[in-house]
Formats: structure tokens, C-alpha cells, sequence
């Protein structure tokens, strides 16, 4: 019989659980289990593994234990309904960033990983100390066939900063189990203390740790780092929680967390130092040497791994296992966030890939396949979209050598700055920030210092610069943190009291009828159950004080779903409390606001109104937002995931993941396929159930890292609920399917009107819309109309050209209604840009109409004054360009300045006739005025009547693509000469246009400097020297000549 090791198949010395498993009827696949079901049968329940991605407001970074997801549970402020006595599991784990981080250890040596997988198993209030530890002992001894003289156990030493005194009740339970005492060893909060973050619970732990080698005393190589002794298991003790100012809080029931690396347990079961040599890792290897065609992998480390290839392929797979099981659980690459640190961690992979192991573009997704193999039984929700997965990293990794290349770029503009011996890290920090380019990521940076040789702390300078990047978000987390903590003070405040949590089933109790909907009016002995003021509970609260309501019984929707709460009133006996907020702690909801009048007394009888009007909106905008997910994923496809929404009563926002561009026209279909499901009039469900059965219904939409409670409500736009567990096919007929325990329309027509009015990108891949409806919507399509109404009589204008001071004030209309209107965002940005084009239109006309009256308007001065030696009149004109088309319409007999009054200067135009010899120059004139008046002076070139337009320099651009073409085709068929023939005689066209109406100088440099550059780096590029050569000195040649020419004509 053969025992794979795959994740948990755990490997030849475990025999006889194999045996037992074949003999039960199970695949040797599901050894995996062994563990599991060892605690299972001991009366633990087996608990779905969470994300990787946590919860917000969970105060942590990636899920980096087991234990993450029972947090509510370890704080005892879950409510009791859910609470499990003794759970086990296998949880995906990440560890990157945060005080768990070991990221720069992975590939340096054998046994460290950023992603692995966590079995544990855990009490909570239940079995503590001595059952944990009995049962640790009694699954590696006894079920694995660990030699117990291997075996180290370690304890908690004590912590007098911390007023923490030495774990002999650990130490003593192990003496009872028959280890030996010098083979249990004390150690500091640093190896003996748990925390699962910043904040949070934690406490002492023991640690059993295995002795590769065997038949001597290893103590002193324990926690050491040595290779040869390594932690295998950690039992946690869960008796505080760390508050925000470090301080720690004993908790009202202790726990038991304990923890098991997957990965380095399988290499101990096969006898090996190495975690990555085992079967988890081979198929990832196999792929990696076949596509790269480097040398097969060794487990060196060290100075024994020459070039580094032993650690490329350490890095790349673990990466892999890591970038994969992140994008499938909803995590994409950004610029901040948990994103930056996967961006970091696939950047760091495709460093070793390109970098040590030359591999081609595209490996990444290649590992997908073998991730997904070893991984998928275990954890079959992260594999539901390999081809998503691919995606993402196909295109990070584009993007990736987009940034390679212009961090190259900025380094090498970098070094000739401050020179090649002068790099510091404030150097790199520039650099990142874009002052000598485009900004490029620190990592990246990082790299390319290393590659040219430079003394870099990488560690150091990322964690520097993440920490700046993350001051505001630390500061957001503290408050979040704190608001946690007092839900948890006041639910222990509020038990002690023995009040009984609220019910607020009442705010689904609203029926629709022909009018609307009707809302309950009043709600049979509802009672103010507590009232909170400062902080404090109190038994009145009177006029103008702030305070928080506990109620027996509410309709008012509290706060949840990213939907805002109601607002209203609570009507006592003698008072009036304004509801501005409504929050949800543990059960018990919190009405805040302030009494408007007179007071509210504890225990009195209340009524309560909602405000219907808000109340109404936020439903059509929820539901409106589960049309918006549905439309975006039948627009886009499998790529849009839900990342986050917020409705409130005046708009809604989604954020949600999308590769591609969200174009124009996208918004637009996206426009019409939501109004055409609001238009049609779908019913829409809800249905409270359990959520083991709510998973049953196929299409059903979770919001990705949501913690969802054991009852749930199924929210469904086309068919009931029950006919879609009745007849799973019907769900494909369906609009939308979610769980969300929001409020909402009955009817998608009752939505009203849908328009998006707002997109944006918020990070990498991720998208945001923001979108109104009802009246909201409808005054945008009315201002949409009357946007289309005045642009369409700007087009008539224009057409007729007639009316050019009209044409202005309804172009500048246009740009401010656009501007501060609340319109379609692609109608929008549509009539913007046709709007551009429109707008320049009129300034053609208006030039044209200024310049011909200027002109005519100078020809009868003239006239009027017969031959004058000059001209100094006052006429109407804006600008140069004006004049000089004026002067294109007749000729100058004499000088003449021609000036003109502006609103806020005056502008003066000093010409001569071309052939004016006059004693005073044109020069001469204007500083004269410039001096005398003050101002600006700028000299244009000389102007002849009828000199031709720009379009010379079309035609010339023109015939030069044409000969460029044709001598392409004589030459050679290669497609490379065409772009390299066209580039040249561009060059010399450009020249000869340059050199007529600029100056000779400028265009024969020009001229010289296009023909020389681009000819010689096309040759060296394209590799064609016979032809390019013969261009270039082509080029010279008849760029000189006919500058010259030119410059001799004129």
C-alpha cells in the first residue's frame, strides 16, 4: 500500500491509519482527515475553514491561524445560539505582514512558508490545560508513532513587565504525563506567549517541539532556529485579551487554541528536514523544471545553493500556493492594503522566475493547475475559477515587466545624478514616488539595486515605507478596534443586567398595496429596556441630551449590510427621541440620537416612527444594487465579484473586481439591462433558513470575507426561494440570488428609474459605480434631455454658422451644466467629448469672422487715408493667430499698429509689409510700446499674403508614407523597413516644412538629429543595415540641401 503526501496524507510510518481508513471504506485522500477525525471522535465538531481574507474590523492582516474565525467566540460575545464547546479543523493560512511575517524567511531555509495549512483543534469554555495537552500527546505518540524521546515540551517562563507569573501548571501536567523534566523547558513571552496580533486574544502556550536526529539531549538546540529541532505544534491557553494600549483584560472564560503546521508535520512523518521536499511540493516542482529547464531541485540552502536555484524554487512554490489561494478567496493586486502585499509577494516570485530561473512570461498560471490539485480536496470553495485566477496573475505579471522596464529607466536617470557610489535609501523613496519617471513599486526598486551591485536593507526600507503608506489606516483600525471593545463592554454590561436582547423582526413587517408600501405604525408593547447617557446607564434622559435607547422590540433596521439605518422617532408618555443611528450589538440594538422634547424614562411604553421616506429609498437602492451585481456579471462575466457596497437613501456605490476597462459603453448596456428588469416588474423574495441549507441553492452570491450567522436570509429577484431548492434549474432563470439580511422593494418597479452616475477605479482590478434611483434618476434624465435639447441647437448653429455670440454662451452652458448637473455618467463624458469638438468648431468660426472683419476693416482705414507712411488704428481682434490670418486676405502698403481694448489689458499689433526697409524695425517698435506701456512682447515670423495652411504639412506626411511604401516594397518585403522608410522621410518632409516657416538653424538640426537617431537605432534595432544606411545619408543630405535651398529663396 502506498501512502501519498499530499496535504495531510501523511506519509509510510503511519500504517495502521491508513488501515483504519481502507477498512472503514474511505480514499487514502482523505488521510488528510486523520487528525480531524481523531478530535471528532473525541466530541469536537468540524467547523468550515474561513478565508484568508479576514473580516473587517477583525484587527489582524491575513487569517494567520485557526483560530482567527472564533475570535467572537474567544471575546464570548457571540451570541450563545452559535457557540461551539469543541471544534477542529484545517484552516488555510497566510502569514504575511503584521507581527507574524515570514515572508523573508521563505526560500532562505527549508521549513518556513507564507501560506500553509493549520490543523487545530479548540475549547472554548469547555476542556483547558490538561485534556489539551493529553491529546496532543496522545495523537503524535500514540496515532503517529512519533518516539516520544524526540519530543521537547516547552512552557510559559513568566513576565514581570507584564505581571505575568510562570506556567507551572503546564509544566507540571506534562511531569504527570511521564516526560521528563529536563525535557520541558521554560521560555520567555517571546516563544511562549500567543498573540493573534496587535490586539486581541492571546495568552501562554506550550510548545512541542521534534528532534531530527534523535538519541541525544537536544535542549539546548530548542528555539534556537537550528534546522535540526523544530516546533511541530503549539498549544495556546486563551486567558486574555490585549486591548489597544497593549494592557491585558482577563477573560470571562478561558480557551484552548492549538495549532499544527500541515507542511512541516508531513516532512516529519517522512523523516525529512525539508518541508518542501515532500509530496506537496512536487508536482509544483515538476512544472517549474519543465518550463524553465533548470536543473531539478536539491533542498540546498546556503552557500550549497549555487545561484540561488534551490531557493527560486522554494520561493516560486510557496508563492504560488500563496498568490492562488488569496485571488480564489476574493483578494486582488493593488496598491495598498492586503492587495500591496500580494501584489509584493507575486512581484517577489516573478523576480526569481525572470531574474534566476530565465523562465518565459506565463509560468505563474501554469502553477495554478498544481496548486489547484493538491489543494482543491481540502479546500474545493478556493477552485470554483482556475481560469480567474490565471487571469489575474497573467496580468500582474504584465504589468510587472511594464514596471521592470521603467524601473530601469528611473534607476539609470537615478545613478547618473547622484553617481554610481552614492545610493541611499531616500534615493529609492524618490524614486518610487516618481521624480525621476513613473512611479514604480519599492520592490521592484529593490530588486534592481541588488542586480547592479548595491548594499540595499530591503527588509528594513519595505517595512519603513509600508508603515508610512499605513499610519491613517492604522489609526482607522484603532478606532475600529475601540468600537469593538465597547460592544463588548456593553453586551457584559447589559447580560449582567439580565437584559434580554432585542427582537427587530418587526422592520420586515411592511406590505406593499396600490399606494405604496405601509409601514407598521406601532409595535404592541414595545418597552425602552435601558437608556445610556455619557456612556452610563441611566433611568431618564430629558431636552437636548444625547443618548442611546435599548427596546424590548424595534422596526427600525440598524445598521448592517453596508445599508444605513433608519432614522425617526420614538414617542414616550411625555417625550420625543429623535433616532439618528441605529447600531446592532450582539443582539441587543441601540437607538441614538437626542430627545427633541420633554423626556424618555426607563421602562416606559413607546412608539415608533420611522422616517417611510428613507426607509423606502434605501429598499429601492438595495434592491437596486442586487440588479447592478446580476448586470455586471451578465455584462462582464465571472470576473466581477461583489468586493463591497454601500446603500444609503440619496445613492448607492459597488465595488466589485474587473480586469478589463469599464468602458463607456459598458455603462451605457449596464444602464439598459437593469431598467429593462425594473421596467418588467419582478417580484422579489425573502426567505430566513438555515445557512447549511441556504448552500445548497445553486447561483447563490455571498459577499466575499462576510461572517454570516447560522440563520440567514436568501434574497431572490424572479422565483421564491422554496421553488429554487425545490428545482435547482429554475435558479438559472433567476436574477438575482443573495444572502443579505437587508430591506427591500417587493417589486423591481418600484426602483423607479436606475441610472449610474459615477465609475472609478479605487485600487488595482477593483472597480466603484455609484448610482441613483427613483426621482434622483429621473431628474437626471430629465437634466440629460435638456443637455441634448441645447446641444442639438449648437449644432444648428454651427451648421448655419449664424448668431456666434449665441453659438459662445450655449457652448459655456453646456460645460456648466455638465459639470454641476447630476447626469448619466456615459452620457456625460460622451457630450463632453463630442462637446470638444464642438467648442473648437466655434473658435474656428469666431477666428474666421474676427479675421475677415479685421481685414476688411484695415482695407478701408487704408482707404479712407489714401497711401499713409503708416497706420495706427483701434480695431477688435483677440490675438496673433488672428491677425496673421487677417493679413492673408489683402496686402499691407504700409507699417500700421493695430491695437485693441480687452476687458482687462490691451492687445497691440505692430506690422510692416514683407519687403519693408524702413529705419526703425518691427522689433524696434513693439519694445518701444512694451517699454512705454508696459506688458509682453512676442515676435512672430514673417507673414506673406496667402501663405498656405497646415494641411502642406498633411500632404507632406502623406507623400512621404506613400514613397516610404513604395521604396519598401522595391527594396525589400520586410515589414520593418516600411515603419523605418516612413520615420525617414517624415524626418526629411518635416524638415524641408520646418526650414520654410521657421528658421534654417532649428530645422536643419532637427533635421540632422531625426535622420541620424532614428535611422542609426532602427538599423541596430531592425538589423537591416544596407537599406537604413543608404536612408540615412539620404536623409542628411536632402535635409541640408534644400534647408539651405529654402533659406536662400527666402
Amino acid at each position: 500500500m502506498k501512502v501519498c503526501c499530499r496535504p495531510g496524507l501523511f506519509a509510510k510510518n503511519v500504517v495502521n491509519m491508513a488501515q483504519e481508513f481502507e477498512a472503514s471504506g474511505k480514499n487514502l485522500q482523505s488521510l488528510h482527515s486523520g487528525p480531524i477525525l481523531s478530535f471528532i471522535k473525541n466530541g469536537h465538531t468540524f467547523v468550515k475553514p474561513s478565508s484568508v481574507i479576514p473580516h473587517k474590523g477583525t484587527g489582524t492582516y491575513f487569517t494567520n491561524a485557526g483560530m482567527n474565525q472564533f475570535k467572537p467566540l474567544f471575546l464570548d460575545s457571540m451570541d450563545e445560539n452559535y457557540v461551539y464547546k469543541k471544534v477542529a479543523n484545517s484552516q488555510k493560512c497566510i502569514r504575511v505582514g503584521g507581527k507574524h511575517n515570514d515572508l523573508k524567511d521563505v526560500g532562505n531555509d527549508l521549513y518556513h512558508h507564507t501560506f500553509f495549512e493549520m490543523l487545530g483543534n479548540w475549547s472554548f469554555g469547555d476542556y483547558f490545560k490538561r485534556d489539551a495537552c493529553e491529546l496532543a500527546l496522545h495523537l503524535l505518540v500514540d496515532r503517529f508513532r512519533l518516539p516520544l524521546d524526540r519530543l521537547y515540551f516547552t512552557y510559559f517562563s513568566g513576565d514581570e513587565k507584564s505581571g505575568l507569573q510562570p506556567d507551572l501548571e503546564t509544566r507540571k501536567i506534562w511531569q504527570e504525563l511521564n516526560i521528563p523534566s529536563e525535557k520541558i523547558l521554560p521560555f520567555s513571552s517571546k516563544d511562549n506567549f500567543w498573540d493573534m496580533g496587535l490586539t486581541g486574544p492571546c495568552g501562554p502556550c506550550t510548545e512541542i517541539h521534534y528532534d531530527h536526529i534523535g538519541h541525544r539531549n537536544a535542549a539546548p538546540l530548542v528555539n534556537t532556529g537550528s534546522p535540526d529541532v523544530i516546533e511541530i505544534w503549539n498549544l495556546v491557553f486563551i486567558q486574555y485579551d490585549r486591548l489597544a494600549d497593549q494592557s491585558l483584560k482577563e477573560l470571562p472564560r478561558h480557551h484552548v487554541d492549538t495549532g499544527m503546521g500541515l507542511e512541516r508535520l508531513v516532512a516529519v512523518l517522512r523523516g525529512s528536514y525539508d518541508n518542501y521536499s515532500t509530496d506537496l511540493f512536487q508536482g509544483l516542482f515538476n512544472t517549474i523544471q519543465k518550463v524553465t529547464g533548470a536543473r531539478p531541485y536539491n533542498g540546498c540552502i546556503g552557500e550549497a545553493d549555487v545561484n540561488g536555484i534551490d531557493k527560486a524554487y522554494r520561493i516560486i512554490a510557496d508563492h504560488s500556493r500563496m498568490c492562488t489561494v488569496a485571488i480564489a478567496d476574493g483578494l486582488l493586486p493593488s496598491r495598498d492594503g492586503l492587495g500591496h502585499k500580494l501584489r509584493q509577494v507575486i512581484h517577489h516570485s516573478l523576480h526569481q522566475a525572470h531574474s534566476v530561473l530565465h523562465a518565459p512570461k506565463g509560468m505563474m498560471q501554469l502553477l495554478v493547475d498544481d496548486v489547484a490539485e493538491s489543494l482543491a480536496e481540502t479546500f474545493p470553495e478556493c477552485f470554483t475559477n482556475i481560469q480567474l485566477i490565471k487571469d489575474v496573475l497573467n496580468q500582474t505579471e504584465v504589468k510587472y515587466l511594464e514596471m521592470l522596464q521603467d524601473g530601469y529607466q528611473s534607476f539609470d536617470k537615478l545613478m547618473n545624478k547622484i553617481g554610481s557610489d552614492k545610493l541611499l535609501p531616500e534615493h529609492l523613496l524618490q524614486v518610487a514616488e516618481g521624480q525621476f519617471g513613473r512611479c514604480v513599486p519599492l520592490d521592484i526598486l529593490c530588486n534592481i539595486a541588488l542586480e547592479r551591485g548595491h548594499s540595499i536593507d530591503v527588509e528594513t526600507l519595505m517595512d519603513n515605507y509600508i508603515k508610512e503608506q499605513q499610519q491613517i489606516s492604522s489609526a482607522e483600525s484603532v478606532i475600529v478596534k475601540d468600537k469593538d471593545v465597547i460592544k463588548h463592554d456593553l453586551t457584559i454590561l447589559l447580560k449582567d443586567r439580565v437584559i434580554k436582547r432585542t427582537d427587530d423582526h418587526f422592520k420586515y413587517l411592511y406590505k406593499r398595496n396600490e399606494n405604496g408600501y405601509e409601514f407598521i405604525s406601532s409595535i404592541p408593547d414595545s418597552n425602552v429596556l435601558c437608556l445610556l447617557h455619557d456612556g452610563q446607564l441611566s433611568d431618564s434622559i430629558n431636552t437636548g441630551e444625547k443618548g442611546s435607547l435599548v427596546l424590548d422590540k424595534t422596526c427600525f433596521y440598524a445598521e448592517g449590510g453596508g445599508q444605513q439605518p433608519d432614522k425617526g422617532y420614538i414617542l414616550g408618555q411625555n417625550g420625543k427621541f429623535c433616532v439618528l443611528d441605529v447600531q446592532s450589538c450582539n443582539g441587543y440594538v441601540l437607538h441614538n440620537g437626542f430627545v427633541e422634547e420633554g423626556s424618555i424614562n426607563c421602562q416606559e411604553r413607546v412608539k415608533l416612527v420611522l422616517d417611510e421616506e428613507v426607509r423606502k429609498a434605501c429598499m429601492a437602492n438595495h434592491t437596486a444594487t442586487h440588479l447592478l451585481n446580476w448586470g455586471l456579471q451578465k455584462l462582464l462575466g465571472t470576473q466581477v465579484t461583489q468586493l463591497g457596497s454601500c446603500v444609503q437613501e440619496d445613492q448607492l456605490t459597488f465595488d466589485f473586481s474587473c480586469f478589463e476597462e469599464l468602458s463607456l459603453d459598458h455603462l451605457s448596456e449596464l444602464e439598459e439591462i437593469i431598467r429593462l428588469s425594473i421596467k418588467q416588474g419582478i417580484p422579489v423574495y425573502r426567505s430566513e433558513m438555515n445557512i447549511t441549507e441556504a448552500l445548497k441553492i445553486k447561483g447563490l452570491t455571498m459577499v466575499p470575507h462576510e461572517t454570516y450567522p447560522e440563520y440567514v436570509y436568501v434574497v431572490s429577484i424572479g422565483h421564491p426561494v422554496d421553488q429554487l431548492l425545490a428545482d435547482p434549474d429554475s435558479a438559472e432563470r433567476n436574477l438575482s440570488l443573495e444572502l443579505c439580511a437587508g430591506t427591500h422593494v417587493h417589486c423591481t418597479s418600484d426602483i423607479g428609474q436606475f441610472v449610474v452616475v459615477k465609475s472609478s477605479g479605487v485600487a488595482q482590478n477593483t472597480k466603484r459605480v455609484t448610482c441613483v434611483t427613483g426621482p434622483k434618476a429621473q431628474s437626471a434624465l430629465t437634466n440629460l434631455e435638456e443637455v441634448k435639447e441645447l446641444y442639438a441647437s449648437l449644432e444648428a448653429a454651427i451648421s448655419a454658422k449664424k448668431d456666434l455670440a449665441n453659438m459662445e454662451v450655449m457652448v459655456k452652458n453646456l460645460y456648466k451644466m455638465l459639470k454641476d448637473s447630476i447626469l448619466p455618467k456615459a452620457d456625460r463624458e460622451k457630450t463632453k467629448r463630442n462637446l470638444i469638438v464642438l467648442h473648437e468648431k466655434v473658435r474656428k468660426l469666431k477666428n474666421i469672422s474676427i479675421s475677415t472683419t479685421l481685414a476688411h476693416s484695415m482695407s478701408e482705414k487704408l482707404k479712407q487715408v489714401g497711401r499713409p507712411d503708416y497706420l495706427v488704428t483701434l480695431l477688435p481682434f483677440d490675438g496673433p493667430r488672428q491677425m496673421r490670418k487677417a493679413l492673408r486676405l489683402f496686402e499691407l502698403p504700409c507699417p500700421a499698429v493695430i491695437v485693441s481694448k480687452r476687458d482687462r489689458d490691451i492687445l497691440a499689433a505692430v506690422v510692416t509689409p514683407q519687403d519693408w526697409e524702413g529705419a526703425v524695425s518691427v522689433t524696434d517698435i513693439g519694445n518701444h510700446l512694451s517699454h512705454t506701456f508696459g506688458g509682453h512682447l512676442k515676435e512672430s515670423k514673417p507673414q506673406k499674403q496667402g501663405d498656405p495652411p497646415l494641411v502642406f504639412l498633411y500632404v507632406c506626411i502623406y507623400l512621404s508614407i506613400y514613397l516610404s511604401i513604395y521604396l519598401s516594397i522595391y527594396l525589400s518585403t520586410d515589414i520593418f523597413l516600411y515603419i523605418t522608410y516612413i520615420i525617414i522621410y517624415l524626418s526629411i518632409y518635416l524638415s524641408i516644412y520646418l526650414s520654410i516657416y521657421l528658421s534654417i538653424y532649428l530645422s536643419l538640426f532637427i533635421s540632422i538629429y531625426l535622420s541620424i537617431y532614428l535611422s542609426i537605432y532602427l538599423s541596430i534595432y531592425l538589423s537591416q543595415p544596407v537599406h537604413i544606411y543608404l536612408s540615412i545619408y539620404l536623409s542628411i543630405y536632402l535635409s541640408i540641401y534644400l534647408s539651405m535651398l529654402t533659406a536662400t529663396s527666402r
